[in-house]
């Protein structure tokens, strides 16, 4: 089965002796190198890198990550970073941007800065045209979407084997997402000022709010955010969110269980922000073209996608770009590995959803990682009711892969789960606990850690002679493990995630900060520290 990852870079140029966003994504585009596709984003000066060709599920494909990367921060000046820290300050744009602000009304960024795209500068007018006034990033100046859609981020997208895995994958990713958040914190700084968090989190939320005075007042959630519901556990979905009823009903009567029917009613009970009008003519019948209007305008930290030309797939939306590649690399290779893991040895990371909404808040601030504590289900191995992935069911056709060979396989799995239960006796009668961000990674007396769990499931995968990319893929054989060379590589990659949650990145940014000469214990970063943390990322680029 296919997957990938998306990678959001900043273009930067240095002029009149200091670094500046460069507005030049149009001539940017064409310098892509030969399996790295390059496309716009929301800003003229961000440029979103991805895989030319789906990424396979063997594990030569995992290895080639990092040297992907390095060939993207390679490609002109680009900084892998969250957010130029002077975004908006004076001398931060090259060329200077002529005043324009009919679309975005800031009083800091021209609307020149948007790429010229319809589906941009409409999202942005209309954002503002909702909320009735333009947005106000929390607790600062900034006030322009491009404030927050101008920031990066890594996201991941894998391929399920039928409907009931990529509902199972995508609860259980929810679930590590203020986790992942905490450990890829990445942004202590934005519009020339050091913040109090560690991630972009909440301003992308505020840069897309288009909620009215009356949905404030009741309590709607942003469009970017927290999931509604899981799509395969009722037991843990006490979040309220406003649905679509006529959407439900409809649903319902047309044989949609209920878990999908709330969350596809929970898209639909937000009108699009950006409707083409040539989609008049879409046929719903053979295109997901309307649904995607709906589902595209929901930004939310997991997304479920039907099939439309690739089968079920689910996509990972809460981590941060790392200055270094190789650090990138680790934590798409972590989230991709662990999907392996979960799928294997049936995992069950359920907490209440609630929780997850409260535990994405505090993700965000400074040095979680360490500090915060995540509610954690207590027993991953736990023998659930229900089985996330159902060994005697077929693809149901919207997958292009070959057939399990069944009776090989599924004992494999079996044992698998057996041995894993066997290996992590958890002896805690809580249902959840309370660990660090450190804790849950990397595991403590009570709670085996998931780089462990992942370590144990390559350990199995190398005495089973499989491959840990594809151990319960649908490719009809079990294919070789990695080599002892290979295997280290991939461990050396699980164990920069473990060092992450010791020190992130955010907090690595502001030692920067709070070292340079230049600042002055005032929260202000002016040109000199702009430069000093630009070209820390780029030495961390070339490492």
């Amino acid at each position: 089965m296919q997957w990938g990852y998306e990678l959001e870079t900043l273009l930067i140029k240095f002029e009149d002796m200091h670094w500046k966003l460069h507005l030049d994504v149009e001539n940017s585009i064409n310098l892509a190198p030969e399996d790295i596709s390059l496309s716009r984003e929301f800003a003229k000066f961000q440029l979103e890198a991805m895989p030319s060709v789906a990424l396979s599920s063997k594990y030569q494909d995992i290895l080639k990550i990092a040297t992907q990367i390095q060939q993207v921060s390679q490609l002109r000046p680009i900084a892998l970073l969250t957010s130029f820290p002077r975004l908006g300050r004076d001398n931060s744009l090259s060329p200077l941007p002529k005043p324009a602000n009919s679309v975005m009304q800031s009083t800091w960024l021209s609307d020149e800065v948007i790429t010229q795209h319809p589906r941009f500068h409409t999202l942005a007018a209309n954002i503002r045209l909702r909320r009735g006034q333009k947005v106000q990033l929390s607790k600062s100046e900034m006030d322009a979407m491009a404030f927050g859609m101008g920031m990066c981020g890594l996201q991941i997208t894998l391929q399920c084997y039928n409907e009931t895995e990529s509902r199972y994958i995508y609860d259980q990713l929810q679930c590590i997402a203020p986790v992942m958040l905490a450990v890829s914190a990445a942004t202590p700084v934005a519009h020339g000022r050091l913040l109090d968090v560690d991630c972009r989190y909440s301003l992308i939320g505020d840069s897309v709010d288009d909620r009215t005075n009356s949905e404030l007042q009741n309590d709607v959630q942003k469009r970017f955010g927290a999931c509604n519901c899981f799509l395969s556990d009722q037991e843990h979905n006490d979040y309220q969110f406003r649905k679509d009823e006529k959407t439900y009903e409809h649903l319902i009567n047309s044989g949609i269980d209920h878990l999908l029917a709330q969350h596809v009613s929970g898209l639909f009970a937000r009108y699009p922000l950006v409707v083409y009008e040539h989609f008049n003519q879409v046929n719903d019948s053979e295109s997901t073209a309307h649904f995607d209007q709906f589902q595209t305008t929901n930004w939310q930290i997991c997304r479920w996608k039907p099939p439309v030309n690739g089968g079920w797939k689910v996509e990972f939306r809460p981590m941060e770009m790392q200055a270094s590649p190789k650090d990138n690399a680790a934590l798409i290779s972590f989230i991709y590995l662990f999907t392996r893991a979960i799928r294997a040895f049936d995992l069950d990371l359920y907490v209440n959803q609630t929780q997850i909404h409260r535990d994405l808040e505090q993700a965000q601030q400074c040095c979680a990682a360490q500090i915060h504590k995540f509610t954690v289900h207590a027993n991953p191995f736990g023998n659930r009711q229900k089985v996330g992935m159902d060994l005697t069911r077929e693809s149901d056709g919207h997958c292009d892969c070959k057939k399990l060979q069944y009776s090989e396989m599924k004992q494999v799995i079996l044992e698998f789960r057996s041995k894993a239960r066997q290996k992590f006796v958890i002896t805690n009668q809580k249902q959840y606990i309370l660990l660090t961000g450190q804790e849950m990674i990397k595991g403590n007396d009570e709670y085996p850690g998931l780089i462990p769990i992942i370590k144990y499931y390559l350990e199995l995968c190398v005495q089973y002679n499989i491959d840990p990319g594809a151990v319960i893929d649908v490719d009809g054989e079990l294919s070789k493990p990695p080599t002892d060379n290979e295997l280290l590589e991939l461990i050396n990659m699980l164990d920069r995630v473990s060092d992450m949650s010791n020190n992130t990145q955010a907090q690595r940014m502001r030692q920067i900060i709070k070292q340079s000469q230049f600042y002055k214990n005032d929260r202000i970063i002016n040109e000199n520290i702009n430069d000093e943390i630009v070209n820390w990322a780029l030495r961390q680029q070339q490492e």
